[in-house]
């Protein structure tokens, strides 16, 4: 199978992301930007996945901008959901919502449920569409997630952040996981992680840890093995123009490809096309970088690589890894 690529969009409200979680933060007023952005992808044959959560959809410049790509047919916009608990309702209360509540896996069952259902609502009333594709706020997917997706007649996750542990902060540990796709048998759900992988100067390494992630978990909680990982210069990057070059994206992609990789996703967040909006665009400099980078990289992978381009929801798993439990949380560990 030839590579296959989403780009997906965590299609959010502004906020500081050093100032806390506050339900007040409801603002999308780059939202007449990205639907520009999106349908100039869209002109080019690139398909867009835009994973939306309460506070954009529900605003006017958010309504305005899915007017404004409503034309686009299905196999080039797919409309997703991306559930942010802390400004999404139903709310507990009008005031910062703690760290570990920001993860919608460690809510409890009826109120996760709840709040994703209120968003998908949502979602179908104002763009006509009924998501199957799902991912969480933060990757907080939990133990009871895949089961209220199921319920709610999903059949997609884009959850997982592979190698990443997210205790410390009260989140889901993927440290154990690499960016291959798994199905859970329970609940009928395929899971395409983000694509996070490893890369290193010692190419082979890089590929034999990509393909075996728990040996990469070992060295990590060892000290042996976290001075082999230093010296081989091994590190953890992101398929993403936030924070990433174009160069360092290829690489990615490239020993990825190596390791049996075919799957690949393609993310950035939305408030990232005004500067000062997140921390990785800061100045105009930043932005002209991060749309020709992301532009440049799809036609790399489209016309170089001789890759797909698809939607998430139309992703082809290019493996199904064993089944494995969905991490626990750090708040409930």
């Amino acid at each position: 199978m030839s590579p296959q690529l989403a780009l997906v969009i965590h299609t959010e409200e502004e906020f500081d992301w050093n100032g806390g979680f506050h339900p007040k933060n409801v603002a999308a007023t780059h939202a007449p930007i990205l639907a520009g952005w999106v349908k100039k992808l869209a002109e080019e044959g690139f398909p867009v996945t835009l994973a939306l959560d309460y506070p954009f959809t529900a605003s006017e410049d958010g309504k305005m901008a899915l007017a404004a790509l409503s034309h686009l047919p299905s196999s080039l916009l797919e409309i997703a959901t991306h559930l942010h608990p802390w400004v999404s309702p139903p709310l507990r209360s009008e005031d910062a919502v703690c760290e570990a509540d920001t993860y919608p896996g460690n809510l409890p069952y009826d109120e996760e449920k709840a709040k994703l259902a209120e968003l998908t609502t949502l979602i179908s009333d104002i763009t006509g569409q009924v998501p199957t594709t799902y991912l969480a706020g933060r990757y907080g997917i939990g133990e009871n997630s895949h089961r209220i997706l199921s319920e709610l007649g999903y059949n997609t996750d884009l959850s997982v952040s592979p190698y990443c542990d997210f205790r410390h902060q009260s989140g889901p540990d993927f440290s154990g996981y690499c960016a291959r796709s798994f199905f859970d048998e329970r609940y009928g759900i395929a899971s395409h992680p983000h694509t996070v992988g490893l890369v290193s100067w010692l190419a082979p390494l890089a590929t034999w840890l990509n393909a075996n992630p728990e040996r990469y978990h070992q060295f990590s909680n060892e000290l042996a093995g976290k001075v082999m990982l230093k010296l081989a210069g091994v590190k953890r990057w992101r398929l993403s123009p936030e924070g990433f070059s174009l160069k360092q994206m290829q690489k990615l992609t490239l020993q990825l490809l190596a390791s049996g990789q075919q799957t690949f996703i393609l993310s950035f967040h939305s408030p990232s096309v005004v500067p000062g909006f997140t921390p990785y665009v800061q100045t105009e400099q930043d932005l002209t970088r991060f749309k020709s980078e992301t532009e440049a990289y799809l036609r790399w992978f489209r016309d170089t690589l001789k890759g797909s381009c698809r939607v998430a929801g139309a992703l082809e798993p290019d493996t199904y890894l064993a089944p494995k439990p969905l991490p626990m949380s750090g708040a409930e560990v």
